[in-house]
């Protein structure tokens, strides 16, 4: 079973919510414009932008790094990679190669394997003072981040 070595920030499961509350929207949409209360472009229009909303929420609840017995998974919004612990050269932390707003680069954990491959994953350090900018990542207060990376590394030493 895949286990997240952190808990997740409430920033999630706030978007988790938003996405239920655009599920309600859509079923008010879908309803008014059964009743002919609306006229259908205006409900596509809703309707794609509750599916979109909702897909995203789903999306983000799932991104993360998993660990388990057989190795780590890392699961990006835009896919996942599986790797087996046997393949994992070194885990560290490095600037994310991802844009930022802020001045500097925000820190990634990053995974390396043994044929030299490395892997950014979606766990970012929140720097204090400054808003989020990616909305694709999961960003953790410093001591969730540290302990992360704890936990990530001290798994790997394990196998």
């Amino acid at each position: 079973m895949w286990q997240r070595p952190y808990t997740m920030p409430r920033q999630v499961h706030r978007e988790v919510g938003a996405a239920a509350i655009a599920a309600a929207s859509l079923a008010l949409v879908i309803a008014f414009a059964a009743a002919g209360d609306i006229n259908d472009v205006r409900a596509g229009v809703a309707a794609s932008v509750a599916a979109i909303a909702i897909v995203y929420a789903v999306r983000m609840r799932a991104v993360g790094v998993y660990v388990n017995d057989q190795g780590i998974l890392v699961r990006a919004f835009d896919g996942t990679v599986e790797l087996p612990w046997r393949s994992v050269a070194w885990i560290d932390v490095f600037p994310s190669d991802g844009v930022s707003a802020a001045p500097g680069p925000p820190l990634a954990i990053w995974i390396s394997t043994v044929d030299g491959e490395q892997i950014e994953t979606p766990l970012l350090r929140c720097r204090a003072g400054l808003a989020t900018s990616s909305v694709l990542s999961v960003h953790l207060p410093s001591a969730d981040f540290d302990r992360a990376l704890r936990e990530l590394r001290a798994t790997q030493v394990r196998r």
